[in-house]
């Protein structure tokens, strides 16, 4: 059983950066599934995805160029039809990441924590004194 502070950072761009790394590093196509109903309005997806539920990107370095996979958001360049789009989404909607070739994935929901929004204030740090 998982215990879990409802103040802890969440740890899930940190399992991405993790798994990513170990995928590309063993030759694999490290694949993402996201969540297109969550956060719409901080979504940039081609227009013809727009209205779907979810989608699934190859992430590898072969696909998508300046891939970023930052605290809050993962951002990159990639290819659709031909023409080139920047991909932009919070790390709290990927839902999975998967190796196409071993199909060993690691779903997100296991990790504890939750975006602290940039109107969310963040918890106050305790003030230490000498004594």
């Amino acid at each position: 059983m998982f215990f879990s502070k409802p103040d802890v950072p969440p740890f899930t761009p940190y399992a991405l950066r993790a798994y990513y790394e170990w995928a590309v590093d063993n030759s694999y196509t490290p694949m993402i599934q996201v969540d297109l109903q969550s956060n719409k309005d901080e979504i940039n997806v081609p227009a013809k995805f727009e209205n779907d539920k979810e989608i699934v990107f190859n992430i590898s370095p072969e696909a998508c160029g300046n891939l970023e996979i930052g605290n809050e958001y993962v951002d990159f360049d990639a290819r659709f039809g031909g023409q080139a789009h920047h991909i932009h989404f919070p790390v709290e909607n990927v839902k999975l990441i998967v190796c196409r070739e071993c199909q060993f994935g690691l779903p997100m929901d296991l990790f504890p924590g939750k975006r602290i929004k940039k109107k969310d204030t963040l918890p106050k740090k305790p003030v230490f004194s000498e004594v």
